[in-house]
């Protein structure tokens, strides 16, 4: 990971609703300067990827880095800072 380029750096992100899984191992890498763009069909997790970026879902598993600090474990005030 290049820290300086890195904005949000996701590793092995698993989320499940029930027994439909969402995120299966999502490994993704943001950098800075760089513009993202999210595609895939209905229902592929799209939506539930920005929600975990930006805090309102918590994976079952994996880590979320933004700008070198995980995300996963932080409470409502610290994202807050974050965001």
């Amino acid at each position: 990971m290049q820290q300086d380029r890195d904005i949000i750096h996701i590793e092995s992100l698993y989320k499940s609703f029930g027994d439909f899984r969402v995120l299966d191992g999502l490994d993704l890498t943001l950098e800075k300067d760089r513009v993202n763009i999210i595609i895939g069909r209905s229902g592929g997790g799209k939506s539930v990827l920005i929600k975990h970026i930006i805090g309102l879902l918590k994976p079952d598993s994996g880590r979320i880095l933004v700008r070198g600090e995980d995300i996963v474990p932080m409470g409502e005030g610290e994202m807050a800072r974050v965001r």
